[in-house]
């Protein structure tokens, strides 16, 4: 018995304490009479079950008092495994079996009496609520524990454990009654086990008490073994604790919560330590694999929660989330976006567009909108949105904007922000006079706030109808005309196998007069058309066959009967009559398609032996069934024509139809799967062109974003030259920009499916799909739990999910295709960018407070658990914890050289560091610019660099000066501004000397060290690189520590302390390896060279510049990869591989110019020009000369310089012929060398002198600079080979 309301036990015919009302007590009627049972005398009935009756009796042959169970139908192999079951567990861990037989048909079992009261009756009696004492549940619990350890050890699962069954003998003895559902699980065959005839276990069937049932065993009892018992036993003790079940209602209703529900929390049901809530989530897992494995677990669990709390509550809800509270911060004036639109869209497609950048419908005008973005608390990160909003409207309408930067008072409302202020009030201080169609102007107040790259000039004309600003720009739609994506479609990359196979198939068709029906499946965006279109294009090439192409489409595109049409149509045509064609008029409906079928199958035949014929039809899915029969007809086993047939569709094909093409006489499928990575990555690449040096981290995500899927690369090439991601350097390279990334993942494809996914799905687990969106592509069962008890019934869009239990509900949209298990307890959404499409379809309020609930759930201290926290933070409002929490993050990143990852946090937090905040914009602006110019963006990073030095001078921080001027010294090094990082580095100098900053002085060092090398001073620059070295290993300075080794390895090179600079590298990479600092590591590779070409050792030098070449490209950095280009052209040249140097020395020029014109340097060129002298091509040689002269300034390093009138003396004498030999100028040429050029230098001086002599058959002279050379070579043994060469030629004359 049950009160009726608040559900606690109830003795028969008693009045609930709480409520009053009582229940009336059923009775024990029908009866057996204990003379069917011979050998006992009758007493009393004890109780009544579904399967049998319990008396007291006496056994006549001692009198000893009984219980005697009888069936009450013929279950005698139930009762069988009860006694089975008795024996092997025995008392007193349940009662003591006596006999067990069958009398009159009917089963029965005579067992030891048992003295005391069953659990049930003894909680009926319970006081007030019906909540027993935490130290008497305790003793109850240790019982029960003990009690089922033994009889799971005895190999016996209960499967019906409740407080009925559960007897508390007198003496205090707890045994355990009615195993009539027992089952043995340490059988070697569980399932035979259950496999009996009637009455046991039969598949399917849900056996046991509904309120105590476990999961597994509402669906199918079979399942249920020793977990079940641990779940009942947590429902029993949920009562205990409590004074109900977890579940109530009707059978059905109970059942559904055991299987899908998540159970409450006790400590919101009673007073009772909040750690007890963890115990009985674990017992009532919905997964078995999920709880408790033993019972002594869940008392030792017991016995510790209530060790750990000691706070009480009656309700423990957790910390309170409403949509208020997750709005932004930040009531008062604030820096916002507004967006004027004037467009012919409607309202919902313009909030479609807006929303998810954070943007509101302010005001409605004539013909248009003014939406202001105000969420952030950054002027940047508002116009930023805007623009993205303003990208994406006008991509998808013959829209208008304007772009406007305005302070407003905002105001937190219920549910949106609140704004006001003369700009949106009276927007006609910025709002266009004439709109131009498919452009967004952007205001002077906007401009100033947007990259650069982001806008572009306006004519006049233009400009004038912007009356109140200066200068006004318009936003690049896309990054410019020369990186937009071209019309034409991408090459069809990673799909010729199955070309090759598709094309196979269709002539051994042709060529054996053998009908084939080939079936190819893909799911959406694989590319299913564009393998047909090219299959198709490859056999009409041939010209053995005629081929037609067919589409499908769906019924309320075109006419139900279209496609069959279609096919009729291309029978018309031929050089005999077709078959007559059937009559069906007064024909069943069934039986004129099947009519038509073979009708058109025999006139393919036909057709075909008149010329062989393939045929393709797309989008098979759609057809009508009558096409398809007709094609599967016409290739059956037995039919002899040139004919073949492929169709293309989606799986549901094959779903509706599972035996298409079997019957024919060649039946083959394919499945189309998702791209190699090696083919996902081509296409990738092609797509970004002409974008080069891509950051591997970059590839990496988009690739992990798209997982394989064409459709998607395609679609996120697009969004990223939307988002202004593609940017172009000065001198024409393209790049991306890491940071865009933020910016880009939703793609119309997974916009779609995301959309049908929600649909399909019931409301509860619609909200719970979204919640899960917000969670993250991975989920874990604790987390998704966690942000559901954070969530209010009546949160719109999620509220009916509050109630669904995590596990159960994960599980549910597994099966429903939207996600995918990983591991116990773990799941992944089936694709990321299907998680991000459906967070992306949530309206902001639901957003938010998705997203603070998430935070709430989020607690773990991993810098993941970090990340995801803040990212939380970020979109529910809490701007100052997810901004410090971003800083540091990106400050991890960054000293852990994962340089991509440390651009995107330092770009989130200075979206939500407000700009009063100087002192941490200034230590995120310079954090920017540090990583920045590693990622080859030195332009934006030096942009960074001087807004926090001017944030740093205002805050009077004169140390983050000097380190900003030394960050911007090393930036320049890498652009090769040898003049600029002077002047940063000789500023920096002279302020160190006003500060006491050991690192800081450490650095200056460093950098006066650098000064010393620049200037070929050897001596000086390894004394002061030394004890560089020694501060920064006791600072713990890596970067500072492996830059002084590099240069002092160098420097010791020149000194010839060969085995002291072999160490010093060897120091220098090994440190690189041990930190992950790939950029110094392929910087130190270069440097090496140095070495390598002292001691002749080709090997070493070519692995150490194609290693260093690899980094390069992985890192995205293009000076990287030009350095090490140019170095190893030169060692090719240096030994006479001239058709191996050239294209990479065209590589190394080709880079300088498009990524470095701004600070040109002549060694590219010139090596192409050396290279152009020793093939004789004194036209290209000229032609590099010219570059150089029109490029390069005059005040070139003085080896250069010598090297450069080498070439054109050469020049210069090729033009007069090829045989004069200028004397006096190579010996004027030598003397400046002696003192300017390197030993390698030198010796192709001398070698080249000696060429030009040869040529003019002066070999006397000839022999005299290959003496001179001879003794150069001693210096630079890669010429080596050259001049024994040419001292062979010259010999033979």
């Amino acid at each position: 018995m049950r009160c009726l309301n608040c559900h606690r036990r109830l003795a028969p015919g008693a009045a609930c304490p709480v409520h009053g009302a009582s229940v009336p007590g059923g009775s024990l009627a029908g009866t057996l009479t204990l003379t069917d049972v011979p050998g006992v005398r009758g007493a009393a009935p004890l109780g009544r079950g579904g399967f049998s009756q319990v008396f007291t009796a006496y056994r006549d042959s001692d009198g000893r008092e009984v219980a005697l169970k009888v069936g009450h139908g013929p279950h005698h192999e139930r009762f069988a495994r009860e006694a089975a079951a008795l024996r092997r567990v025995g008392a007193p861990i349940v009662p003591e079996l006596l006999e067990h037989g069958v009398a009159r048909g009917r089963p029965f079992l005579v067992m030891e009496h048992l003295h005391g009261q069953t659990l049930a009756a003894w909680m009926a009696a319970l006081p007030g609520a019906g909540t027993a004492s935490l130290p008497r549940i305790r003793e109850l619990l240790r019982g029960l524990c003990s009690a089922l350890e033994h009889m799971h050890a005895a190999g016996v699962a209960h499967r019906d454990l409740k407080p009925e069954n559960i007897f508390l003998r007198e003496g205090g003895a707890l045994s355990l009654l009615d195993l009539g559902l027992a089952r043995f699980h340490d059988l070697d065959d569980p399932d035979d086990s259950d496999a009996l005839p009637p009455g046991v276990t039969p598949a399917g069937q849900r056996l046991g008490t509904p309120l105590y049932m476990a999961p597994e065993q509402c669906l199918d009892a079979r399942l249920a073994s020793t977990p079940a018992d641990i779940y009942s036993l947590g429902v029993v003790l949920f009562e205990l604790l409590t004074g109900a079940p977890p579940f109530v209602g009707s059978p059905e209703q109970i059942r559904h919560g055991h299987v899908s529900l998540r159970p409450p929390k006790v400590s919101e049901r009673a007073e009772v330590p909040t750690a007890l809530d963890d115990v009985l989530r674990a017992c009532l897992a919905k997964s078995p694999l999920e709880r408790f494995a033993r019972a002594p677990d869940v008392l030792a669990a017991f016995d510790a929660a209530c060790r750990a709390t000691t706070a009480l509550g009656s309700v423990a809800s957790g910390e309170a989330v409403s949509p208020q509270q997750s709005l932004a911060s930040g009531a008062g004036p604030r820096q916002v976006a507004l967006l004027g639109l004037h467009t012919p869209l409607a309202l919902d497609a313009v909030k479609a567009a807006i929303e998810p950048r954070g943007g509101l419908i302010a005001r409605v005008r004539p013909g248009g909108y003014v939406i202001a973005f105000a969420e952030s608390l950054t002027a940047e990160a508002n116009v930023r949105a805007g623009a993205l909003a303003a990208r994406k409207l006008l991509e998808e309408s013959e829209a208008s904007a304007v772009l406007h930067l305005a302070e407003l008072h905002v105001r937190v409302g219920a549910s949106t922000l609140r704004l006001a202020g003369p700009a949106l009030d009276s927007p006609a201080d910025w709002w266009p006079q004439t709109w131009v169609p498919g452009e967004t102007r952007v205001t002077e107040a906007a401009a100033a706030r947007l990259d650069s790259s982001a806008t572009e000039a306006v004519g006049r004309d233009t400009a004038s109808l912007l009356e109140s600003t200066s200068d006004p720009g318009r936003l690049r739609l896309l990054d410019s005309a020369a990186s937009s994506a071209s019309s034409e479609p991408p090459p069809l990359f990673g799909r010729e196998e199955l070309l090759e196979a598709l094309t196979k198939e269709a002539f051994r068709s042709l060529s054996e007069n053998v009908p084939g029906f080939s079936v190819v499946t893909a799911d959406v965006g694989l590319g299913k058309s564009r393998v047909i279109e090219a299959l198709a294009a490859r056999l009409e090439s041939n010209g053995q066959a005629q081929v037609i192409r067919l589409r499908a489409s769906a019924p309320d595109v075109r006419s139900p009967d279209a496609l069959l049409e279609s096919l009729r149509a291309s029978l018309v045509d031929g050089p005999s009559p077709l078959p007559e064609s059937p009559r069906t008029s007064g024909v069943p409906l069934a039986d004129a398609r099947h009519a038509a079928a073979r009708w058109l199958a025999e006139a393919l035949r036909h057709r075909a032996r008149e010329l062989p014929r393939v045929l393709l039809l797309d989008d098979a899915h759609l057809a009508d069934p009558t096409t398809l029969d007709a094609l599967e007809v016409a290739t059956l086993t037995g039919a002899c024509a040139p004919l073949w047939v492929c169709v293309v569709a989606r799986p549901a094909l094959l779903g509706l139809r599972p035996h298409l093409g079997e019957r024919s006489a060649s039946a083959v499928r394919h499945v189309l799967p998702p791209l190699s990575p090696e083919a996902s990555r081509a296409l990738l690449l092609h797509l970004l062109r002409p974008a080069e040096h891509i950051p591997e981290p970059v590839l990496a995500r988009l690739e992990q974003l798209a997982q394989g899927v064409p459709l998607s690369l395609v679609e996120l090439a697009v969004a990223l030259r939307t988002a202004g991601a593609l940017r172009a350097s000065p001198g024409g390279g393209w790049y991306i920009a890491p940071d865009a990334l933020l910016d880009v993942s939703v793609t119309p494809l997974f916009q779609r499916l995301a959309s049908r996914a929600l649909d399909g799905l019931p409301d509860a687990y619609g909200g719970l799909a979204r919640l899960c969106a917000v969670l993250g592509t991975e989920l874990e069962v604790e987390r998704v739990d966690a942000a559901l008890r954070h969530l209010g019934p009546a949160e719109e869009g999620v509220g009916m999910a509050t109630s669904l239990d995590a596990g159960a509900g994960l599980q549910r949209l597994a099966r429903a295709g939207l996600l995918r298990p990983v591991g116990l307890g773990r799941f992944a959404f089936r694709h990321p960018l299907l998680r991000e499409s459906i967070e992306a379809l949530l309206p902001p309020v639901t957003r938010r407070a998705l997203h603070a609930a998430a935070r709430l759930a989020t607690t773990g201290d991993s810098p993941v658990e970090r990340h995801r926290r803040a990212l939380h933070a970020a979109a529910c409002g809490a701007h100052d914890e997810a901004a410090t929490a971003f800083l540091a993050l990106a400050e991890e990143s960054r000293r852990a050289h994962r340089s991509v990852e440390a651009e995107q946090l330092y770009t989130r937090a200075l979206a939500l560091l407000p700009d009063r905040d100087s002192e941490q914009r200034a230590r995120a602006l310079a954090g920017r610019g540090r990583v920045r110019h590693r990622l080859q963006r030195f332009h934006e990073g030096l942009g960074d660099l001087a807004a926090a030095r001017v944030l740093a001078e205002v805050r009077g921080d004169k140390a983050l000066c000097v380190d900003l001027l030394l960050e911007e010294a090393t930036a320049r090094d890498w652009m090769e501004d040898v003049e600029g990082s002077t002047l940063c580095a000789r500023e920096a100098l002279e302020r160190i000397e006003q500060l006491d900053d050991p690192r800081l002085s450490l650095r200056c060092t460093l950098a006066r060290g650098r000064l010393h090398v620049r200037q070929g001073e050897w001596g000086p620059a390894a004394r002061i690189l030394d004890s560089v070295i020694e501060g920064a290993e006791r600072a713990r300075e890596h970067e500072t520590l492996v830059v002084a080794l590099t240069m002092l390895g160098s420097s010791l090179t020149f000194l010839e302390r060969t085995e002291e600079a072999a160490s010093r590298f060897e120091e220098a990479l090994a440190r690189c390896e041990a930190a992950g600092d790939a950029l110094h590591l392929a910087a130190t590779l270069i440097n090496r060279v140095l070495l390598w070409l002292g001691q002749g050792d080709v090997a070493r030098m070519e692995e150490d510049l194609r290693r260093a070449m690899g980094l390069g490209r992985e890192l995205g950095h293009a000076q990287v990869e030009r350095w090490s280009t140019f170095n190893l052209a030169e060692v090719l040249y240096m030994q006479g591989r001239l058709q191996e140097a050239l294209p990479l020395a065209r590589r190394a020029h080709e880079l300088g110019v498009r990524f470095f014109l701004e600070h040109p340097v002549p060694v590219d060129a010139l090596l192409l020009a050396r290279i152009g002298v020793a093939l004789g091509d004194w036209e290209e040689a000229s032609r590099q000369l010219r570059w150089i002269e029109f490029h390069c300034p005059p005040a070139s390093l003085p080896p250069t310089a010598v090297m450069r009138k080498l070439v054109e003396l050469q020049v210069r004498e090729a033009e007069r012929g090829g045989g004069v030999h200028e004397s006096p100028a190579w010996a004027a040429l030598e003397d400046e060398a002696r003192e300017l050029a390197s030993p390698d230098e030198k010796a192709e001086l001398l070698l080249q002198a000696a060429w030009s002599a040869f040529r003019s058959r002066l070999p006397d002279e000839a022999r005299m600079w290959l003496t001179r050379a001879e003794g150069a070579i001693a210096s630079a043994p890669l010429w080596r080979t050259r001049w024994e060469a040419l001292r062979d030629t010259v010999g033979r004359v």
